[in-house]
């Protein structure tokens, strides 16, 4: 039964990996602090690790923010029991789950406590199809069929839960992320521009390519490395800046020397400025072998950049084929390089793209509008006894 109260209370168990600012899923858990209805609805948020930055900054929001402080998977069962006590405390009435440990432990929280429902949000697509994890998967199908409800991040997700999970289509909503546009918009002046460019070796006219993502197997790089000869070829000035790090680091480095792109290619590790550095190039490439709904398309795009971007999941579903940016085939470098050579023959066509790009972006992924319809979810799901 429904608690009496003022407000629907939702409570996001959630792991933030990294203090990012623009990362998922900080930005996205400010944007809820900002823009839900506070006349109807209570947000908490809860960490399995210990309080960080983005604790604090969600309280001066408004939203009470709580950390479990487990270091690692042995002292779940001690947040566990903290996790269950909080949810009676305040009274939760849906626990919202984001990524794998957290769904685990508000799943089983959740049903302890005896809250109205527990809806798992699915950030993932068929990486563990494509990488060979079955236990994973077979997981993942678990804390699916065991929640109330199924909060997909693209119709991909979605698509891929039903066919190699078998989780049933109805199970299933789909709910695209929500994005701050005042936030995401073009500030560099020309001379900004020109003095950032510099820094990344880009002398005179060349232009700059950038790839802003994980280096890791999933995101694709050595496709597009094994693609940048080509390019170059044509583009002899080519730069290409790679921002972020992640387990592959060491093997895209060699990979570049082996190539003979030393001197073209630059790995920049965690970069605070990566909107400057998107705004900066000529085209952003995200030649990923998988992705849910990728948030640096979201960012080329509302940065006004072309964009070169694999066909994966999500990705038709944020870019407009050869309107808003151009989708190619995964694992191809001959096809991203005739795509990215495309984009840098026309620069006139190209800046139409990013333009309309940023249009269409805003209008259909603003936070606001994403808040209103979570909340219709909520409501509908409590009002709904047979979704639980």
């Amino acid at each position: 039964m429904r608690r009496t109260s003022l407000f629907t209370t939702i409570c996001h168990v959630v792991e933030v990996p990294s203090e990012n600012p623009y990362a998922f899923p900080a930005a996205w858990l400010k944007g809820v602090a900002v823009h839900h209805d506070r006349r109807r609805f209570r947000h908490l948020v809860v960490t399995l690790g210990p309080r960080n930055n983005i604790h604090m900054e969600l309280e001066r929001r408004g939203v009470d923010a709580f950390a479990l402080g487990s270091l690692s998977r042995l002292s779940y069962p001690r947040a566990l029991v903290r996790l269950v006590k909080l949810l009676r405390h305040e009274q939760v009435d849906i626990v919202q789950t984001h990524l794998f440990d957290p769904s685990i432990l508000g799943l089983v929280s959740g049903r302890v406590a005896r809250v109205d429902a527990v809806l798992v949000t699915r950030h993932h697509s068929d990486f563990t199809t494509l990488f060979d994890k079955p236990l994973h998967r077979w997981l993942d199908r678990r804390q699916a069929v065991q929640a109330d409800l199924v909060i997909a991040a693209s119709e991909g997700v979605r698509r891929s839960m039903v066919e190699l999970e078998h989780v049933p289509f109805e199970h299933i909503i789909v709910h695209h992320y929500g994005f701050e546009f005042e936030d995401l918009r073009p500030t560099l002046t020309t001379h900004e521009r020109t003095g950032l460019r510099k820094t990344m070796g880009v002398d005179g006219d060349g232009p700059l390519l950038a790839v802003v993502a994980r280096l890791s197997r999933d995101k694709g790089h050595r496709y597009l490395l094994e693609a940048i000869p080509r390019v170059r070829n044509e583009w002899p000035g080519l730069r290409v800046v790679f921002v972020g790090i992640g387990p592959l680091s060491d093997e895209l480095v060699t990979l570049a020397a082996e190539l003979g792109l030393s001197e073209t290619v630059s790995f920049l590790g965690v970069r605070g400025d990566a909107h400057r550095i998107i705004e900066a190039s000529d085209l952003v490439v995200h030649p990923s072998l998988t992705e849910a709904f990728c948030n640096v398309i979201i960012e080329a795009m509302a940065l006004e950049r072309p964009l070169v971007a694999t066909d994966v999941s999500g990705a038709s579903e944020q870019i407009d084929a050869g309107i808003t940016g151009h989708l190619v085939p995964p694992g191809d470098p001959l096809a991203l390089s005739a795509a990215i050579l495309k984009i840098l023959s026309d620069p006139e066509a190209a800046a139409r793209m990013a333009s309309e790009a940023r249009r269409r972006v805003v209008q259909r992924f603003s936070f606001p509008r994403m808040m209103r319809i979570y909340e219709e979810t909520y409501v509908s799901v409590l009002d709904n006894p047979e979704r639980r």
